[in-house]
């Protein structure tokens, strides 16, 4: 059995990655790479809200639509839900079935392993724990 401690003093249970809280709903573990961060989440929940707890900020000018494209990443392993409308738009076949995913669009089904892509040099994201407000910096 393994365990996964969440917040300071807030520790959950497991069989096999899927870990159980309080009220015994499971939630999966989400792991975002190279920043090496984890968050513990309920099923149906979106990677953007995910990442978003684990104190990662992805860019989302569409506010989590599916319309800007800017929320994408890489599955590296896990399970998630079917693509979307908008991700089959978004990505062409091979970038899909490279696991190129919407953040917002992808919802968690299982544990799941995701890494985050570079962001331009024109942009860049803030944790969300080290600045309540987000920059982006664009150029025009």
């Amino acid at each position: 059995m393994s365990t996964l401690t969440i917040f300071k003093g807030s520790t959950l249970k497991d069989g096999g990655g899927k870990f159980y809280g309080i009220s015994m709903s499971p939630l999966y573990l989400v792991s975002f790479e190279p920043v090496g961060k984890s968050v513990a989440a309920s099923p149906g929940t979106n990677l953007l809200d995910a990442a978003q707890r684990a104190g990662i900020c992805l860019p989302s000018t569409c506010g989590g639509q599916g319309d800007c494209g800017e929320c994408s990443v890489l599955i590296l392993e896990g399970n998630l839900s079917n693509l979307t409308a908008a991700e089959k738009e978004c990505f062409s076949p091979q970038a899909l079935q490279g696991g190129q995913r919407l953040a917002c669009c992808a919802r968690i089904q299982g544990s799941v392993r995701v890494f985050i892509p570079d962001l331009p040099p024109t942009r860049k994201a803030v944790s969300a724990t080290e600045n309540r407000n987000i920059l982006l910096e664009t150029e025009f």
